[in-house]
C-alpha cells in the first residue's frame, strides 16, 4: 500500500490495537475513502474513554469513517478479488482493499512438554535475568513474562521492538555470567494524522486518568493511575520522556501529588538527562 500510488474504498478491520489506527492514517492520502470498523465503542480504549472519544474525533475530522460496535460478517468479492464487505447489521461496504488488524499469539507451542514454563497464555516466565524455569535457558522479547521495574517488578508480556532489543542485550550478558538485571521502563510512540503520542511506564487497568492541559487541543498529559499512584503516562509532549526517567531512577508518583500541583514533579527529574 505504501508503495501504489492510489487504492479505492479502502475498508480496515481490527478490535483495539494501535496498528490498526496506524494503518488507517497511513491509507488514508491514497485511498478514496477510509473505514474502520471495530468492534468496541471507539478506538483505543485502553487510553480511556476521554482519550479515545478525542482520537476519534481527530479520525473523523481527517474523514475516515469509523464503524463502531460493529463486526464484519463475510467478505464478497470475485476473481480472487474483494469488493464488499459485509457488516453484521448486514450493510455492505465496497472494499478494494482490506487490513485485518487481528493483533498476534505466541509462538510457543512447540515448548508444550518441555521443562520451559509457558503460563496460560503462551508467554515464557522468567526471572529478573531472564532466565526461564530451566537453568541456563533464556527467554526474550515478545514471549517473555518478564519483571518490569516500571511496575514494581512484576511480571508482564509487552510486544515492542525496543524492550526486545534490551531483553536481548540482558540475556546475552547473563549467558556470559556478567549478571546482568531487567532495568525497565517501557516506552511507545506512534504518530497519529500529525500528532505524536508517547506513551512511558506499565499498567494492565487503570482505575483512574487524571488528564491535565488541553485534551481537545492535543495538547495534554494523562496520568494513569492504580490505586494511590501513577503507573503510566500519556503525552503528546515530552513530558512521557520526563517520566520515564523518573521512574527509572526508582522515583514514585501519586495521585494526590498531581491534585496538588501536576507539574511540581518535574523538578525532580535528574538534570541534563532529558530536554
Amino acid at each position: 500500500i505504501s508503495g501504489s500510488s492510489f487504492v479505492g474504498p479502502f475498508c480496515l478491520l481490527y478490535k483495539k490495537y494501535i496498528a490498526a489506527m496506524e494503518s488507517a492514517a497511513l491509507c488514508l492520502p491514497k485511498a478514496k475513502s477510509v473505514t474502520v470498523v471495530m468492534r468496541t465503542p471507539q478506538p483505543l480504549q485502553v487510553f480511556g474513554q476521554a482519550i479515545g472519544g478525542r482520537i476519534a474525533e481527530l479520525f473523523k475530522e481527517k474523514g475516515v469513517m469509523l464503524e463502531a460496535n460493529m463486526t464484519v460478517g463475510k467478505l464478497e468479492g470475485s476473481g480472487g478479488r474483494v469488493s464488499h464487505a459485509v457488516l453484521t447489521d448486514g450493510r455492505r461496504l465496497p472494499a478494494d482493499v482490506v487490513i485485518l488488524a487481528v493483533g498476534s499469539t505466541y509462538n510457543t507451542q512447540f515448548l508444550q512438554g518441555s521443562n520451559v514454563s509457558v503460563n496460560a497464555e503462551g508467554a515464557v516466565p522468567t526471572d529478573e535475568f531472564l532466565e526461564t524455569s530451566l537453568k541456563h535457558i533464556f527467554a526474550g522479547g515478545d514471549i517473555a513474562f518478564a519483571p518490569v521495574f516500571a511496575n514494581n517488578d512484576q511480571r508482564a508480556a509487552i510486544g515492542h521492538w525496543q524492550l526486545a532489543l534490551y531483553h536481548g542485550h540482558v540475556a546475552a550478558k547473563n549467558m556470559m555470567g556478567k549478571k546482568r538485571q531487567l532495568h525497565t521502563v517501557p516506552f511507545f510512540w506512534t504518530n497519529l494524522l500529525g500528532t505524536a503520542f508517547r506513551y512511558t511506564g506499565y499498567t494492565e487497568q487503570a482505575d483512574d486518568i487524571v488528564i491535565d492541559g488541553d485534551l481537545k487541543g492535543l495538547q495534554f498529559t494523562a496520568y494513569f493511575c492504580q490505586g494511590a499512584e501513577v503507573r503510566a503516562v500519556l503525552s503528546t509532549n515530552n513530558t512521557t520522556a520526563a517520566f520515564a526517567e523518573y521512574l527509572s531512577v526508582g522515583n514514585k508518583l501519586t495521585k494526590p501529588e498531581l491534585q496538588v500541583d501536576p507539574k511540581k514533579w518535574l523538578s525532580q527529574v535528574p538534570k541534563g538527562k532529558v530536554k
